[in-house]
């Protein structure tokens, strides 16, 4: 029986029903056996993959996934300022038309000089 679930031999295949059909059919999982078998002996024939290789193609897979979940400096920065405009704009908004805060120029005048 093949590391594969529930297949054996190349001529016939065993679903995991355990209904045997000729070359080429489908078992109840919908995977074609056959050709998996092809596929396996196909790797079996292969010499092994060089260390340089497979560093090769570690190095690629990274690079893919670094691209892929990249952060959007962009998009972080127009929603900041988007956040900042709209909350010193609607502050602004409030605040037009009334006389500024703090004390007027003589009470300031007389607390600072007056100061012991």
């Amino acid at each position: 029986m093949n590391e594969r679930t529930g297949t054996t031999g190349s001529a016939g295949t065993t679903g995991s029903a355990g209904t045997t059909g000729s070359a080429g059919t489908t078992s109840s999982a919908g995977v074609d056996e056959a050709a998996g078998v092809d596929e396996a002996a196909g790797i079996a024939d292969r010499t092994p993959m060089a260390a340089a290789e497979a560093v090769v193609i570690m190095a690629d897979a990274d690079q893919r996934a670094r691209r892929q979940f990249r952060v959007s400096h962009r998009v972080t920065f127009t929603i900041w300022g988007l956040g900042l405009l709209l909350g010193y704009g609607t502050t602004w908004l409030t605040a037009r038309g009334q006389p500024p805060y703090g004390p007027d120029l003589a009470t300031f005048a007389v607390v600072t000089f007056t100061k012991k």
